[in-house]
């Protein structure tokens, strides 16, 4: 079902702009017509353009630095220094809180209209595998074959989709917002506390004992702040997640493991009939690189070992599965690691600062470069 250009122009969002600040960084966030952080490119490719589509999460959206240190655009500017056979163009198609199964739906919906040559996905070790454990999914695959048709070919299913998910999205945001304010003043009460017990599987004297283990300033910060409200109530539910995640004989959890090689298949199989090569880029977490940056999350109460400091199993797996599934890899660790005192990571925050941007950017850059002359 093809509809007219008006309605077409209903399922892109207007122009954005806001600051976004904390105690580490200030950084000015725009989206344009199309609802991406990046500057407008039509669907349309151009004769003798090389398009390149990345797809990730706030380490892709460029959480911490403006737009043009993020490391879609800083690596296409190296490509077309280092490149003068042919012009790149990087579009980034990332967002904020997502993870490999939304990863399948933005190339769905909008990264195949971009007629994508290479599509890099980039994979957080921090968070991605815990956001696909949570995240709905088609499993069935002929659901999943008329899902993607749809997306591909009805733009009224994409706007009735895209109205639907706006609204669930903006009551689960002031639903979560309604029950952080009604329980600020009083987040450590028994109520509350049994309400994580249950949740973690634990006695609620566990977890009375776990408080005593918090820095006080995150304590009192956590009345005030909903994001450090958060980071406790995970830290007292889970304080040896980061050990079990970082683990270099466990996966974490393992329903989102699953997930995620299911997600990643997909992507495959749209990529394949785009004829467009497919990249994955895994980032390590800070806390990998260097146990200095272990100290601002054990004022919350978690806990790490020497452990949390090896490739993980995680990262292992990725591996094996694109070399089975003839997916491009290309793991940072080891060029992060050796870069450590480099300031490439946010101590607090946890994104990546300029520095580790730009170097993410330039190995990208190398892989990108070698799989062009190569194919």
């Amino acid at each position: 079902m093809q509809l007219n250009y008006k309605v077409k122009r209903l399922l892109e969002i207007k122009k954005f702009e806001s600051m976004f600040n904390n105690q580490e960084f200030s950084i000015k966030v725009s989206l344009n017509s199309q609802g991406l952080r990046d500057t407008y490119h039509p669907f349309k490719k151009s004769n003798g353009i090389f398009r390149i589509v990345t797809i990730g999460d706030s380490m892709t959206f460029g959480i911490g630095v403006n737009l043009d240190d993020s490391y879609p655009k800083v690596f296409e500017k190296i490509l077309n220094l280092e490149d003068k056979t042919r012009h790149y163009e990087v579009i980034n198609i990332s967002s904020l809180g997502v993870g490999p199964v939304q990863y399948v739906d933005y190339l769905n919906s909008i990264g195949y209209r971009f007629h994508p040559d290479l599509v890099i996905i980039e994979f957080s070790v921090d968070n991605d595998i815990f956001d696909a454990s949570s995240a709905r999914e088609i499993t069935n695959p002929l659901l999943y074959k008329i899902y993607t048709f749809l997306i591909h070919h009805s733009y009224l299913f994409c706007f009735l989709k895209s109205k639907i998910s706006l609204i669930r999205d903006k009551f689960i945001i002031y639903s979560t917002l309604k029950k952080i304010l009604n329980k600020r003043e009083d987040i450590f009460s028994d109520t509350h506390l049994k309400d994580l017990a249950k949740k973690a599987g634990v006695n609620i004297n566990v977890l009375k004992q776990r408080i005593n283990h918090i820095d006080p300033e995150i304590l009192s910060k956590a009345r005030q702040d909903p994001i450090v409200l958060w980071k406790t109530e995970i830290a007292l539910m889970f304080p040896d997640i980061n050990i079990k995640a970082f683990s270099p004989n466990k996966v974490f959890p393992e329903n989102g493991w699953r997930k995620t090689k299911r997600s990643l298949r997909r992507i495959k199989e749209t990529c394949d009939k785009m004829g467009a090569k497919l990249l994955l880029v895994v980032i390590p977490s800070r806390h990998q690189i260097s146990s200095i940056y272990w100290r601002e999350s054990e004022k919350y109460g978690f806990r790490f070992t020497n452990q949390c400091l090896q490739r993980c199993k995680a990262q292992k797996l990725l591996e094996d599965f694109c070399k089975k599934h003839a997916i491009e890899f290309l793991d940072l660790y080891y060029v992060i690691k050796e870069k450590k005192e480099q300031n490439l990571y946010y101590p607090i925050d946890g994104h990546l600062t300029k520095n580790g941007y730009h170097l993410v950017a330039k190995e990208i850059a190398k892989k990108v470069l070698t799989i062009v002359t190569e194919s």
